[in-house]
């Protein structure tokens, strides 16, 4: 039985899901071998295992490929090219490619909340928080609206930066965002800024945990009692309130890992290597390039 098409993007999933960006190309050669046509599906996992791989040449390769074969490329696309430029660091070269999606207002690829939450990243992890915030009003005004994410990743930032003044005035400023979306790394680390700053007081305090009460972030009314008799009352057991938020993030964290399974759209058991083998044999010409030649 000769590979087809559903038969090579599953490997290229498997290869990118694993961070094996050269068999991942390899098996792109392949397919041009044996005249298959590669899709928009092909592409985009192309290039996300270049955003994995931290190849940011490899992906701008990648596109320019795909928009030479007639595969516009989506949102999506788009993304893993802007998150390859990001985790690398490259600031100028990501706030470029950023910058043109959906530039021309013909455009049918629009920034989305991933595109946001990317550049946001790169900002903050930076240090660069005036940038970073004004992207979260450019997404609000753009019909855009933050989401866990982005929270996450300002108040972690916000956290570490020791500015609890500030993420205490960004959660009035954005609130009914915040719990919108409601996560325990974005509550965690916004209730840890502000604990800690003295723009605080015990009305904002209690708001913050009543937001997660109602989320059930706070799993129970003896939980919330115990962390508002520590952060509202101030009963003296500071410390305790702390160790149970630190607490209740790491349970978070436990669960959110156990219910991460294998992709649906993959089977869990097949090895890609044994199958890649069992199609066709390796081998490259240095001539060819990342992609091989096309026949």
């Amino acid at each position: 039985i000769l590979p087809n098409e559903v038969t090579y993007n599953t490997l290229v999933s498997m290869f990118a899901s694993q961070g094996e960006v050269a068999q991942a190309m390899e098996v792109m050669k392949h397919m041009k071998q044996d005249h298959v046509r590669p899709s928009l599906i092909t592409f985009t996992s192309l290039l996300n295992a270049c955003a994995e791989g931290k190849r940011p040449e490899l992906a701008d390769a990648v596109l320019k490929e795909m928009r030479g074969s007639g595969v516009e490329p989506d949102i999506a696309c788009m993304n893993a090219v802007l998150k390859a430029r990001a985790v690398c660091g490259h600031m100028r070269d990501a706030r470029v490619l950023f910058d043109e999606i959906g530039k021309a207002k013909k455009d049918p690829v629009k920034k989305n909340a991933i595109s946001y939450n990317t550049m946001i990243w790169l900002y903050s992890n930076r240090g660069k928080l005036d940038e970073a915030l004004a992207l979260v009003d450019a997404m609000i005004e753009n019909g855009v609206n933050p989401d866990d994410i982005t929270f996450s990743i300002i108040f972690n930032a916000l956290n570490l930066e020791k500015k609890g003044w500030l993420a205490l005035k960004l959660y009035r400023k954005y609130h009914s965002y915040v719990v919108a979306s409601p996560s325990m790394v974005t509550y965690t680390a916004l209730l840890r800024s502000v604990l800690f700053t003295r723009e605080r007081n015990t009305g904002d305090i209690e708001g913050i945990l009543k937001d997660m009460r109602e989320a059930h972030l706070i799993r129970n009314d003896a939980m919330y009692n115990q962390l508002y008799m520590a952060f509202v009352a101030e009963d003296g057991t500071f410390r305790l309130g702390l160790k149970r938020i630190d607490d209740l993030r790491r349970e978070d964290r436990r669960k959110r890992r156990r219910g991460s399974g294998p992709r649906d759209d993959v089977e869990e058991n097949v090895d890609p290597q044994s199958l890649l083998r069992s199609m066709v044999p390796f081998g490259e010409t240095k001539s060819d390039g990342p992609f091989g030649k096309a026949r």
